[in-house]
């Protein structure tokens, strides 16, 4: 029975006046009403599970669905009233109900304390673990480390990479012959690197912002659409702090860069073929191929406005954005919305806990089509800092109100920039006004959209650079396209 029924049948038990009261059919249709609600909503929560240890901290990083089914959780434990030694890499394999299968804590050598990045399963089930950890000795400040299990999870190999800087292996990429593509930071630079699943090097390369600044690099980003070609993020570590896109294959060979448009940052990022669609703490954003935000959403979840840290997308043809949110209170809590493919939002929902609830993984189970999401609580109810995973009934809602949004796609020929004329063309009718401006923002011209989906612009003499065209209409959030001139 729900602790809500539970107490309101107690209450009724204890006071004889409330009983006399309950004998009424409204009374009695009230508390049918409360009971019915209580159970609905615990009726969304298929399964909700909790591990760790009475006097540990286990704090999840990642978690990733296995080909075989079920899930392996990757983090990191460790018992605060012991030496820091006594860390160790937490894993926990569960079945598709979430059931402990195996719980292992591997130690590594000259590891303490770790931040899992991402894990990557290869055809034979072996898992490559990626991330930074901390020292024992305190002589580095964070140390890179990868470590390859079985699918038993015993440990094949590790690799640490330390320096005085702050090192760190990105999630790897798996390559079709079975090799891991890898980017990191080691010793205050970008690399990119290919390794076997035997830990061996291929090959490895230093990478560059540019030839005055080295910069930083981000995780791998598999190409929309182009099998076989990735993305590296780069930034520059310098001011005015811009941010571009390295293209590369599995030989490592690098090639042209697209220069990013302001606020292409993400916590988590996917491609459906076309463009990509990035989590994110400012929103949820679509690119098309080029890195073009077509459009940005901010939707918030039972009135809390979350910052967005997972998107998969759902069976259906929508996305699953899973999230964090702070409350009033002080507290963390996850949330979940889900997004047709125009950004409108279907469904959103708030897991309230007590306490800092931290969301690390996000996926949905093959079998039932449900939302599976992973993270830690900083106040478990097992020890200092449990892992939880929780089962949550998928959403019935489908997409068939995308028609009521214009179309958010649109594009402008030719960019580069060549003449004084720019063609847009769009899925909808454009409305609005269209803004020109610079890469610092200075406004440089503004046209009534035609309310047709294309039309054409006549473009002031620009100097070569990058700038922004907005579309700002009323009916939708704006839209931004960056044009280069050459």
């Amino acid at each position: 029975m729900a602790p809500e029924a539970y107490n309101v049948l107690k209450f009724v038990k204890d006071m004889k006046m409330f009983q006399q009261w309950l004998k009424s059919s409204t009374a009695s249709a009230v508390l049918l009403l409360l009971l019915l609600h209580s159970f609905a909503i615990s009726a969304q929560v298929v399964r909700d599970r909790v591990y760790g240890t009475a006097n540990g901290n286990e704090e999840l990083g990642t978690m990733i669905p296995l080909r075989l089914g079920g899930y392996l959780m990757v983090g990191s434990s460790y018992i605060s009233t012991r030496p820091s030694i006594s860390s160790k890499l937490y894993l926990l394999r569960l079945n598709a109900n979430g059931d402990t299968l195996w719980t292992k804590r591997q130690a590594v050598p000259g590891c303490f304390i770790f931040y899992p990045q991402g894990a990557t399963e290869d055809a034979n089930g072996r898992v490559l673990i990626s991330g930074q950890s901390y020292t024992s000795s305190g002589t580095s400040r964070g140390d890179a480390f990868l470590v390859m299990l079985n699918p038993r999870g015993d440990t094949l190999w590790t690799k640490r990479t330390a320096s005085i800087a702050d090192d760190f292996y990105y999630k790897a990429q798996l390559l079709t012959n079975g090799d891991f593509l890898v980017s990191a930071e080691l010793n205050n630079g970008p690399v990119l690197m290919r390794l076997t699943a035997t830990g061996q090097v291929v090959w490895q390369r230093t990478l560059a912002y540019a030839p005055s600044d080295p910069g930083f690099a981000g995780q791998i980003i598999p190409m929309a659409g182009v099998a076989g070609q990735y993305w590296v993020p780069l930034g520059a570590t310098n001011p005015p702090y811009s941010y571009k896109f390295m293209r590369c294959d599995s030989n490592g060979l690098t090639g042209i860069d697209i220069p990013a448009p302001l606020g292409v940052y993400h916590s988590d990022i996917m491609s459906d073929g076309l463009g990509y669609i990035i989590a994110a703490d400012d929103g949820i954003k679509r690119l098309d191929a080029a890195f073009n935000i077509l459009w940005l959403r901010t939707p918030t979840a039972r009135g809390l406005q979350p910052l967005f840290k997972k998107i998969v997308p759902t069976p259906d043809g929508n996305f699953l954005v899973g999230g964090e949110a702070y409350t009033t209170g002080g507290g963390i809590v996850p949330t979940l919305n889900k997004i047709s493919p125009t950004g409108i939002g279907l469904k959103d929902t708030v897991f309230f806990r007590s306490g800092q609830v931290f969301l690390k993984g996000l996926a949905i189970d093959p079998m039932s089509g449900d939302y599976v999401f992973a993270g830690y609580a900083s106040n478990g109810p097992i020890g200092q800092a449990d892992v939880y995973w929780t089962q949550w009934r998928r959403s019935l809602i489908t997409a068939n109100r995308t028609a009521q949004l214009p179309g958010m796609a649109w594009s402008a020929y030719p960019n580069p920039l060549s003449g004084n004329a720019l063609m847009l063309q769009a899925e909808q009718p454009l409305r609005g006004i269209l803004h020109l401006r610079d890469a610092l923002g200075r406004h440089l011209g503004s046209w009534p959209a035609a309310g047709q989906s294309s039309q054409t612009l006549p473009l002031p003499n620009l100097p070569a650079g990058v700038y922004l065209l907005s579309l700002e209409s009323p009916e939708a959030t704006p839209r931004i396209l960056r044009l280069v001139k050459p």
